[in-house]
């Protein structure tokens, strides 16, 4: 839910309740306000439901010999069906990587984990790290070769770190690997990684340019 569609709910949510007359209402007025909470909250799921479901679609469309039809046929009844109970909702989920449904709950998982550690830092810098657009063909081996990259430089900063203390520069963070298709059908892989310095961000993204 946006900033503003929040503000629109308070506004909404408390002419309801200016509106109750007598005590008698209040209780009516505060379940139409649930109501129209979950409604968003339905809305929402509903837009992401759709996209996971485009994506799948598209994906089955342009790969029908994939061997990885059966993630996409499985990613397509991802949240069939809907429940609430109580306010919360109940479904069955494909936990498939291209879904956007599931990479939003995977998110949140991360975020709950991770987020007391991120907080204690003194500063975080936000370092994106991409390679060349690539057919479908060839992601597979795209991917590995970024991660033989990351690998190498990690190793290599080790190494010089051991080599020359003075030296000292960190690489400490969180990385996550993305995946965009293209208007033009090709697949753009990259990282997107949070890290506690400015010395080793730097670091990092020099490295990462000398080999792209």
């Amino acid at each position: 839910m946006t900033e503003q569609e929040k503000r629109e709910l308070v506004t909404s949510s408390l002419q309801l309740l200016s509106d109750s007359q007598h005590t008698e209402n209040v209780y009516h007025t505060l379940m139409q306000i649930k109501d129209t909470i979950n409604q968003k909250k339905i809305d929402k799921l509903q837009f992401k439901n759709f996209i996971s479901k485009s994506i799948a679609s598209k994906m089955l469309s342009d790969l029908p010999e994939t061997k990885n039809r059966y993630l996409y046929e499985k990613q397509m009844d991802c949240q069939h069906t809907i429940t609430w109970k109580s306010g919360n909702k109940t479904s069955k989920h494909c936990w498939v990587r291209t879904c956007p449904v599931c990479n939003s709950i995977r998110s949140a998982k991360m975020i709950n984990a991770y987020k007391e550690s991120l907080a204690s830092k003194k500063e975080l810098w936000f370092v994106t790290l991409t390679a060349q657009t690539c057919q479908y063909s060839e992601l597979k081996h795209r991917m590995a070769e970024m991660q033989k990259i990351f690998t190498r430089i990690l190793a290599t900063n080790r190494h010089l770190n051991r080599k020359t203390p003075s030296r000292n520069i960190p690489l400490n963070g969180l990385r996550k690997l993305e995946l965009i298709v293209a208007v033009n059908k090709k697949y753009h892989a990259h990282y997107h990684i949070i890290m506690d310095s400015k010395k080793g961000a730097e670091h990092l993204k020099n490295k990462w340019v000398e080999y792209w």
